[in-house]
C-alpha cells in the first residue's frame, strides 16, 4: 500500500500545488485518501494531497453553496429525453418504470 500511496501522490501533487482540488467518484475513496493515506505515509506531500481531496458530492455541494452550480437540467423539460438517449448510448438499460418516472419529473419542472 505504501508504494501505491507514494505513486499516486507523485502524480497528484503537481495538481494540488497548482491549486486544484482532487475530486474522486466515491466517498469511500475520498475517505481512504484523506484519512488513511497519511497513516501509511507520513509526509507533507501526502498531507497536502489528502487535504485537497473530496468526493464528487462534496465538490458539487461546494459549488452549490458558492452559487457556482447552475442547475439547468431541472429547468429543461426535454432533459428526460436527452438523459434517456445519453444513458442508452452508454448501454444503460433503465427499467420502464424508471424511464416514466424520469420523464414525469422533468416535465413537472
Amino acid at each position: 500500500m505504501v508504494k501505491k500511496v507514494r505513486a499516486n501522490v507523485e502524480v497528484l501533487l503537481p495538481h494540488v500545488q497548482a491549486g486544484r482540488k482532487i475530486v474522486v467518484p466515491a466517498p469511500t475513496c475520498s475517505y481512504t485518501m484523506r484519512k488513511e493515506w497519511p497513516l501509511y505515509v507520513d509526509s507533507p506531500d501526502v498531507r497536502a494531497v489528502s487535504a485537497a481531496t473530496m468526493d464528487l458530492m462534496q465538490f458539487l455541494d461546494g459549488l452549490r453553496r458558492e452559487k457556482k452550480l447552475k442547475l439547468i437540467l431541472a429547468q429543461n423539460p426535454d432533459w428526460a429525453d436527452l438523459s434517456l438517449e445519453w444513458q442508452e448510448s452508454l448501454g444503460w438499460n433503465l427499467v420502464p418504470e424508471a424511464q416514466s418516472r424520469l420523464k414525469r419529473k422533468a416535465r413537472r419542472g
